[in-house]
C-alpha cells in the first residue's frame, strides 16, 4: 500500500534514526507530531507515519 498525499510514512534502521527526520520535518511543515513507532516481525528497522498539512512560511527554499 501506498502512503496518501499527507500522511507520510517513515521507515528507519533505530526508533531515534525516525524521531530525528520527524523532529526535522516538523519544523519545515504542520505535522501532528510522530505517531506510535513500530517494528514489524521479520522485517528490520521500525515504522512510524505523521500527518503534514501545508509548508511553514520563512522555512527556505523546497523540501
Amino acid at each position: 500500500m501506498r502512503a496518501r498525499p499527507g500522511r507520510p510514512r517513515h521507515h528507519g534502521p533505530d526508533e531515534d534514526t525516525v524521531r530525528a527526520v520527524t523532529s526535522r520535518l516538523d519544523e519545515l511543515w504542520a505535522t501532528s507530531g510522530i505517531g506510535p513507532v513500530r517494528r514489524l516481525a521479520g522485517e528490520p528497522g521500525v515504522r512510524a507515519r505523521l500527518y503534514a498539512d501545508a509548508r511553514r512560511s520563512g522555512t527556505g527554499g523546497p523540501v
